[in-house]
């Protein structure tokens, strides 16, 4: 039995090792190292922007600098992506901590007797559960220091005379590591303001100085956050750091409970652990409300407090998994220990999921089922990083300002000496919401990316690939921009007054080396790994994808008819029937016609091949929409939707079904409803605003059409008759 605790043991930790292993993709890490850079290379913390055009000068406090120091040796030592090795080394405290967390509890519980069984079969649940914060950011150190805090004030409440005095240093250290660090703060509180409870009012035993020292090690606590870059500004910066939450809604990190991106799988599960937790509770109330009430208080506040902060933020899902656990640890071990002849297949049964676990993360079958944008493996992702883009602005040496959008720039701002951003992730510690909507006008109407141009006169232009279609069709098309280079991640564009014909300058995805160390560590976990996997057939779809949003047939039909050839031919008959329904609108009626019929017959062809391939069913249904053939149309974008229901063009569609034949029944309230998700899926958009507004009109609710109006009717995108449509539903609700 020793030896399979032993074995499970070592599983475990293998599973947090190769889980902690992954493929850099997260833009944050990048202008995160470059940070450590600057401060190595001129022996401070910055504490105004250095990094951007726009902000330059500007305060800039800046929480996470520690980490950024150690990212930046790692990085400058033995390469970018080794920096997921702080990850792995924190992933496996945080283990340790969480059990020994499980333990303080399982004393009080009298739930010892099994508590590792119990704790390693239920690690792959964890697992699942905090996997998509497991991303390599300096969130890994709150998420660790949160668990240490419940520790040691649980075991300075559960007798341990010296634990409490840990708190100081620590929260130094967190208010120098990562914004979170008010937690500690909350943490710290909670368990003093309980323990005055729990002596004075419950167990009648005050023990006055046992008591002060608490409180002393708690004042001192909050004095050490003082020691700092920034001083006393940091007493303020939580409440900051929070209202951000609420003000920047470009991210779905930072999205609330009441968003329907809110709900992933990460949500439910929380749910899931939240439901068992309460349900053991509630046994142990009707069991002897006496006995409950001598349990932490403190404990069952916290996990109130963390409910609340969970609610604000699709990110802080992980903080009340963390509380959780060593509770539903507790209460399986407490229900094993009533089949004690069970028991004994607990550590097998541990062994073998946590070794599955580990072969399913290692092969990328774990990451492929949950639809992950992860990969097993230290490199950097050539697929999320414009490694091309940043290649070729080097060997060309483009200088001067360029415009780029927050998800390229911070790759560009470490790899190219001497780059400045337009706009970066720092998000609104720098750049003010403001700014961000500058940002979003800019990329949605040329004529604001013009004016931008006009203030600060743009040498080139960096746009992520996938995104911001507008201003790529703007640029590509000789607007006093040149197309220099395009690959599935960026495109660059340089200012230039060359009116000639567009050529085909896409080129296959770039791989930035990796280095023999990280080769090494992935060969280790999984001998039979491979750092460079096949992305051509996905080059091909960037490639017809982009030629065709910026109008560009030809090019797009020769890449299409590549993918058309491949072993994933479906996405490319659904591109070419994309082309051809956009010949459609290029010529007469007869042709129209015939390219119409041919562009169905790719999409017929396409779902043939894959029949819910949510592209080819947006392509088939749009043109029987077009045809006028609503009801037919429904039903496509209805399959469409429910295969991708986070797509937002799909809800959009099907709303325009049911729009176009208002005078069916529930056609009303149907397309009200379909529009609705659209807007929980993309917040603010004008025209799925705009159409709320007039359908609500239309049913009599003057206060919600109002207030959607407001929003959309200075912008100037609107057509006239969009103009007179909002101004007369104002007039007639009362509001102009």
């Amino acid at each position: 039995m020793k030896h399979l605790r032993t074995i499970s043991v070592l599983f475990a930790v293998l599973c947090a090792v190769a889980l902690s292993l992954k493929g850099l993709r997260e833009p944050d890490l990048w202008w995160q190292i470059k940070t450590g850079e600057w401060i190595l290379e001129n022996g401070k913390v910055p504490t105004q922007d250095v990094f951007s055009y726009t902000q330059k000068g500007e305060p800039w406090i800046n929480i996470k600098w520690g980490f950024e120091v150690v990212a930046a040796f790692v990085s400058q030592h033995f390469g970018a992506e080794n920096v997921f090795l702080i990850q792995a080394v924190m992933l496996l405290l945080l283990l340790f901590f969480l059990y020994k967390l499980s333990l303080e509890l399982a004393a009080q519980f009298k739930a010892k007797a099994f508590l590792l069984e119990s704790f390693l079969l239920l690690l792959p649940l964890l697992f699942i559960s905090i996997d998509y914060r497991i991303n390599g950011r300096p969130e890994m150190s709150s998420h660790l220091l949160s668990v240490v805090f419940l520790w040691l004030n649980l075991k300075y409440r559960n007798g341990s005379k010296n634990a409490i005095w840990w708190i100081i240093p620590l929260q130094c250290l967190w208010a120098n590591v990562h914004e979170a660090f008010a937690i500690g703060i909350v943490i710290n509180l909670v368990f003093l303001v309980a323990a005055f409870v729990e002596q004075k009012l419950i167990l009648k035993q005050f023990e006055i100085k046992k008591y002060v020292l608490h409180f002393v090690a708690v004042l001192l606590s909050i004095a050490a956050i003082f020691f700092n870059p920034y001083g006393a500004k940091m007493l303020l910066q939580p409440f900051d750091i929070f209202n951000q939450v609420f003000e920047n809604k470009y991210t779905t990190e930072l999205l609330p409970f009441t968003s329907h991106l809110y709900w992933q799988k990460e949500a439910w599960l929380g749910l899931a652990l939240l439901t068992v937790v309460l349900a053991f509770v509630s046994f142990l109330m009707v069991k002897s409300k006496k006995q409950f009430v001598e349990y932490s208080l403190a404990y069952w506040l916290l996990i109130l407090a963390f409910i609340y902060l969970v609610q604000s933020a699709f990110r802080n899902i992980v903080f009340l998994d963390l509380i959780l656990f060593p509770v539903v640890v507790c209460g399986l071990s407490l229900v094993v220990g009533k089949f004690k002849n069970s028991a004994r297949f607990l550590l097998p049964i541990s062994a073998v999921a946590l070794l599955f676990f580990y072969v399913l993360v290692i092969t990328n079958v774990y990451y492929k089922t949950v639809e992950s944008r992860d990969s097993f493996g230290l490199q950097v992702r050539p697929d999320y990083n414009p490694i091309g883009a940043a290649a070729f602005i080097q060997q060309q040496n483009l200088q001067g300002k360029c415009f780029s959008d927050y998800l390229t720039s911070s790759y560009l701002l470490w790899k190219i000496k001497g780059f400045e951003t337009f706009i970066d992730l720092r998000d609104l510690d720098v750049f003010p919401a403001s700014f961000f909507d500058t940002f979003t006008e800019a990329v949605l109407v040329p004529e604001k990316f013009q004016e931008l141009d006009k203030k600060y006169n743009f040498n080139y232009a960096v746009l992520f690939r996938p995104q911001y279609g507008n201003l790529h069709i703007w640029l590509a098309n000789g607007n006093g921009f040149r197309l220099k280079y395009v690959d599935a991640i960026a495109a660059v564009y340089v200012k230039s007054e060359d009116t000639s014909s567009l050529q085909d300058v896409f080129q296959p995805m770039s791989f930035a080396s990796t280095s023999k160390l990280a080769l090494g560590i992935n060969h280790f976990v999984n001998p039979f790994y491979h750092v460079q996997e096949d992305f051509s057939v996905e080059s091909n779809l960037a490639a017809a994808s982009y030629y065709l949003n910026i109008a560009q047939p030809a090019l797009a039909l020769k890449y299409a008819d590549k993918l058309s050839r491949s072993n994933e031919a479906w996405k490319g008959l659904s591109v070419m029937g994309e082309i051809y329904y956009q010949k459609s609108f290029d010529t007469g009626k007869d042709s129209s016609e015939i390219f119409i019929q041919t562009a169905q017959q790719y999409f017929t062809q396409s779902l043939k091949l894959k029949e819910n391939y949510v592209p080819a069913l947006m392509g088939a249904g749009t043109i029987l929409f077009k045809q006028g053939f609503y009801a037919n149309a429904k039903t496509i974008f209805e399959k469409a939707s429910s295969n991708a229901p986070d797509n937002v063009n799909a809800w959009v569609s099907l709303a325009e079904c049911y729009k176009a034949t208002l005078q069916l029944p529930e056609a009303l309230e149907n397309a009200i409803i379909c529009f609705e998700k659209a807007n929980s899926l993309n917040p603010n958009n004008p025209n799925i605003l705009l159409n709320l507004g007039v359908l609500y009109y239309r049913k009599n609710n003057c206060v919600k059409s109002v207030e959607l109006l407001k929003k959309v009717q200075h912008l100037p995108t609107l057509s006239s008759e969009e103009k007179e449509v909002i101004e007369t539903c104002l007039k007639n609700c009362g509001a102009l």
